[in-house]
Order: structure tokens, then C-alpha cells, then sequence
């Protein structure tokens, strides 16, 4: 199934679950770490050789529930600072994810009174299970690394290399940061978040989160194999944290 059919078909069911009469806002800002399989057409593996190293900061918003089971749609905008064998660049994205669900650990906000929720810690975990990110490398002629004059014929031998030995030696490997290229993808994630904070005053409250996505799955745009996606994802996963405030 296309990745898109699939957001659509998650997104329906998501807008079927009815939404609470009142409702909070989060706003937060982390980052953390992530691990994405090789990209474009080096067929390298993930967590191996070649796999594309991700520091990724992210601000975004969602919506809070103040029900027991609630849904959980966020937006973000995205920043992923990246290198591998195959070079690095900066990559600027946005994310839409409208299906989730998010259940309270906690007593929920609905069964307290509003002054009953002061100074009271509350607990939610959430899953989206089609966060949709589109994105693309903003600086495709940078870092520039005066060892390699020309990115595409170095990443040629990297790949020669790699098909007739199944590996690349250390001595060919001058250096991961050299220019990426043009890159656009689009690519489907199931994130799952902790999120911990203390409602401070009636209506607003400050914690941290934490999250764990153990399945992103990335297509190249206008890749080699299709005039619109590559065939083969890049398959990674991530672990973020970070800072969250809570509005009711």
C-alpha cells in the first residue's frame, strides 16, 4: 500500500473518534537522537555501515484531551542536522499527524474540579500511528571537504567497493562530512510519548516528555526508481526528549 493511502485510511479513523468538549494545548521542543538506513541508492543497512547519523530538533504542537482516552493529533516543524558515508546536510521538514490516541496514566483533568488541579502532576501516553513528515535537504552543496572534489564520483567508488567487497575499508572512507546533494523526502512514523508535568496554576503547567519512535519508514522524492518515490525506504528509529507546557 502506497504511503499516502495509508495516511488517508489512518486519518479517517482517527476523525471518527469524537472529540472531548474541552480540550488543552501542548507546546514543546526537544531532541534527541535518530538512526535512518542509507538513502538514496547506496544499499547499505541501517546501525551498520553507511547508515545515516540524525541530530534532530523539532518545536511542534498538540492537542490535549481532558479525558481518560483522548485524541492525540500533533504538528511540527522540523530541523535534522545529518552525516554518513554518503555525505551530510541539514534537512528542513514539516510533520502532520492526525492519527492518535493518547490514554491518561494519571487521574484525568475531567474528573478534577479546575482549583482541584493545581500544583497535581498528571501522566499521558500517546501513539500516532501515521505521523506524516515532508522535508529536504536545505544546504545540498555543503560541508564542503577539499578531499573530495567531486561528491558523486566518491560515493561511486564507496559503492563499487561495497558491491565487490561487502564493506567499505577504513582507508577509503576519507570523511562523512561532504555535500549530500539535492534530497526530498516524504516519510510515515509511529512515535509513542511520555509525557510527566505538574499543572502549575488552573490552567497552565509545565514537564518533559519523552519519545520513542521505533519505526520510520523514508522515500526519496523524485528518487532514481520512480518518477515520484523511490521503491525501498530508508527504515530508522529515534529517541527524543525534551521540554512541554500545557494550556487548558
Amino acid at each position: 500500500m502506497r504511503p499516502l493511502r495509508l495516511l488517508i485510511v489512518v486519518a479517517t479513523l482517527a476523525l471518527a473518534i469524537p472529540r472531548a468538549a474541552h480540550a488543552g494545548h501542548v507546546l514543546e521542543a526537544g531532541t534527541g537522537f535518530q538512526n535512518t538506513g542509507a538513502s538514496r541508492d547506496i544499499r547499505w543497512l541501517p546501525a551498520i555501515q553507511g547508515s545515516r547519523k540524525d541530530l534532530p530538533v523539532f518545536v511542534g504542537w498538540r492537542w490535549l484531551g481532558e479525558r481518560r482516552l483522548y485524541w492525540a493529533p500533533y504538528a511540527r516543524l522540523d530541523y535534522v542536522k545529518f552525516w554518513s558515508l554518503g555525505g551530510a546536510g541539514n534537512l528542513l521538514g514539516v510533520t502532520l499527524a492526525p492519527a492518535g490516541l493518547g490514554v491518561y496514566l494519571s487521574r484525568p483533568p475531567a474528573s478534577l474540579a479546575p482549583e482541584q488541579r493545581r500544583r497535581r502532576w498528571f501522566a499521558t501516553l500517546e501513539i500516532n500511528f501515521a505521523a506524516l513528515q515532508l522535508g529536504g535537504n536545505a544546504t545540498p552543496g555543503s560541508p564542503t571537504a577539499s578531499a573530495i572534489p567531486d561528491a558523486d564520483a566518491y560515493r561511486a567508488r564507496l559503492r563499487d567497493e561495497y558491491q565487490r567487497t561487502g564493506g567499505i575499508s577504513a582507508a577509503s572512507a576519507i570523511t562523512q562530512f561532504y555535500p549530500f546533494g539535492e534530497y526530498a523526502y516524504v516519510s510515515i512514523s509511529v512515535p509513542i510519548q511520555l509525557r510527566v508535568w505538574n499543572q502549575v496554576t488552573r490552567r497552565a503547567g509545565v514537564g518533559l516528555f519523552f519519545e520513542l519512535t521505533p519505526a520510520i519508514f523514508e522515500w526519496q522524492l523524485g528518487g532514481q526508481a520512480s518518477s515520484t518515490l523511490s521503491a525501498t525506504p530508508a527504515y530508522g528509529f529515534s529517541a527524543t526528549g525534551g521540554a512541554t507546557v500545557v494550556v487548558f
